[in-house]
């Protein structure tokens, strides 16, 4: 059984550990490297401004979250790759929960506290797929209230909420992508701004624009030596946790259970998404 995006999993799971005859191991999903993000449309205002991008992402504890809703199957996010992934790096802009700066930044850019303590009022189109998303899209809603963002979440059926986002007719919204094991698959078709087709889900849905962005993407297409191509993604993962274009919190940790006696159900990167053809089961 694969974990997938079902909170009660994560404690069945916890339960499970507890039985000698059951295997549970977070190993093997490299090729998808999933992620949990924050979808913002930067066509609408004030997600506009960089400034009050980075005071949300200050304003949310990823600790939080793991420890609370993911019950620890999760790490915090440090940008769009997976600490796994060879093209992974840490040196980025770091976000650190600090609701007293986050205030701060808020008040510096100008969004000052009116009625009712709130600066503005966005709306939030979480996922519907999971006990966990809610829950997480309620957490949201409190830990921004605590900044003076009013947060109205809208709860929808998965196709309603695929639409209105992939019709850019959100403010914010939640979303689990596989990162992939390259992030030409996974990775650049959220920045990309060619790739930005109305209509069309799992792309540029944010309307983000980057000429640096855009010029690594080409370059990392025809690159040929390995080594190149990693700086090329180092530098697009900088670009994107300084410009926060999305909410990065979480890399998402699947879980395969299998009974002891079940032997190399995990022998590579696919993990419980891979064929099992070399799957024995010992007497």
């Amino acid at each position: 059984v694969a974990r997938n995006d079902v909170a009660r999993l994560e404690t069945e799971t916890e339960r499970l550990k507890t039985n000698r005859n059951i295997e549970v191991t977070t190993r093997g999903y490299e090729y998808a490297s999933p992620m949990f993000f924050m979808e913002l449309n930067l066509r609408k205002t004030p997600l506009e401004d960089v400034r009050v991008r980075r005071a949300m992402m200050h304003a949310l504890d990823r600790r939080f979250i793991i420890e609370n809703i993911f019950l620890g199957y999760a790490e915090p996010a440090t940008g769009p790759i997976q600490r796994s992934s060879p093209f992974y790096t840490p040196d980025v802009r770091q976000y650190e929960f600090n609701p007293r700066l986050a205030n701060q930044m808020l008040d510096e850019a100008g969004y000052r506290r009116g009625a009712g303590g709130w600066r503005f009022t966005i709306t939030h189109d979480p996922v519907p797929q999971g006990d966990e998303h809610a829950q997480t899209a309620d957490y949201v809603k409190q830990a921004l209230a605590t900044v003076g963002i009013n947060v109205d979440v809208r709860r929808q059926d998965l196709a309603s909420q695929i639409r209105r986002v992939s019709q850019w007719e959100y403010d914010m919204s939640s979303n689990p992508l596989f990162a992939m094991f390259d992030p030409a698959l996974g990775v650049t078709r959220l920045f990309w701004s060619e790739n930005m087709r109305q209509g069309v889900p799992f792309t540029n849905v944010s309307g983000f624009r980057n000429a640096e962005i855009d010029r690594i993407v080409a370059a990392q297409a025809t690159e040929r030596d390995a080594e190149a191509r990693k700086r090329l993604f180092w530098r697009l993962q900088q670009v994107v946790m300084e410009e926060v274009p999305l909410l990065y919190l979480l890399e998402v940790k699947y879980a395969t259970i299998a009974n002891r006696r079940v032997r190399n159900h995990t022998t590579d990167g696919a993990a419980a998404f891979g064929n099992f053809a070399d799957i024995t089961i010992a007497r």
